[in-house]
């Protein structure tokens, strides 16, 4: 800055992207899938770990896409006028359940996963989940006060929907475990978040998985670990049925994670199938125009 107030700042026009990355066990980047993407998030691997359902705004507007985990070639699903995002699988892998808006209504609608068809309105809601049997849907419903119910509905037609867990708080992130009998999800206990279990879908008994807080819950693949978000760290949970439920002690994993992998609320990962590694994201720095220098007279006088 000159003495006469003058500043002379160099303006950045390189655009933030994300890409896919297959991590393992340990959290080394094994391979990368497909292309960098803008804001590409919240991602989640197909039951058989061939494709990924993601969200990105790559097209001017929040759609769903599916991406090849192999080959990397993108499909777009969603073409709305309004936000579509956060999917999650039905078992069979053929369709897909997301967030959507009915005017300015947080609602839920399928989709067939291929790209064919026409996406289907269900109902108000948030953050679908299918439920094991893929005959119905565990969802968000808003409250008063900022407050939330986790709800479970059959999709047959003329059904009600009914509370599994009521009056939450803090995060709305949930998981159906893959035998259908439990739903982790991440609510505030007291002023400390963490992680819960509860029998699905009657709500009966409460399981405290983390007591330090955490978020996007995520079962393997044969439901005897939970995964979930810890600050910036990556925790797993082994999780026991017999002879009587129970939950191990959490701890770290993926301690050699590259700085560039996102960890977080919005970008958690998926884990493969045969549980040795992830699907998650990482920041890549696109190389845009030459920096633009931009000169503010009297910067000092306007900043008063």
């Amino acid at each position: 800055m000159a003495d006469d107030g003058t500043l002379v700042a160099i303006a950045e026009t390189a655009r933030r992207l994300r890409q896919l990355v297959v991590v393992n066990s340990n959290g080394r980047i094994v391979r990368s899938i497909g292309e960098p993407r803008q804001n590409l998030y919240f991602l989640k691997l197909s039951p058989d770990g061939t494709r990924v359902a993601t969200s990105t705004d790559d097209s001017g507007n929040e759609d769903v896409w599916v991406m090849d985990v192999e080959t990397g070639n993108a499909n777009r699903i969603t073409y709305g006028s309004g936000e579509e995002n956060h999917p999650s699988w039905s078992p069979d892998g053929n369709t897909l359940a997301y967030q959507c808006f009915e005017g300015v209504v947080r609602s839920i609608c399928l989709a067939p996963a291929d790209g064919t068809g026409e996406p289907r309105l269900v109902h108000p809601g948030a953050l679908p989940n299918f439920t094991a049997d893929g005959k119905g849907l565990s969802f968000v419903r808003f409250t008063e006060g900022g407050r939330f119910d986790l709800m479970h509905r059959s999709l047959a037609e003329g059904s009600e929907a009914a509370p599994v867990v009521r009056d939450l708080e803090g995060g709305m992130f949930h998981s159906i475990s893959p035998s259908g009998d439990y739903l982790a999800y991440e609510a505030i206990k007291g002023a400390v978040p963490g992680i819960f279990i509860t029998r699905f879908p009657s709500g009966e008994g409460k399981w405290q998985v983390s007591s330090g807080g955490g978020t996007i819950p995520t079962w393997s693949a044969d439901g005897n670990l939970l995964y979930f978000v810890q600050g910036d760290q990556w925790m797993v949970a082994a999780v026991t049925y017999r002879p009587w439920f129970s939950i191990g002690e959490p701890r770290p994993i993926l301690q050699e994670l590259d700085k560039d992998v996102i960890v977080g609320r919005l970008f958690c990962g998926s884990p493969l199938p045969d549980g040795d590694g992830f699907i998650m994201l990482r920041n890549v720095t696109e190389s845009g125009a030459p920096p633009r220098v931009v000169i503010f007279r009297n910067w000092l006088a306007a900043k008063r």
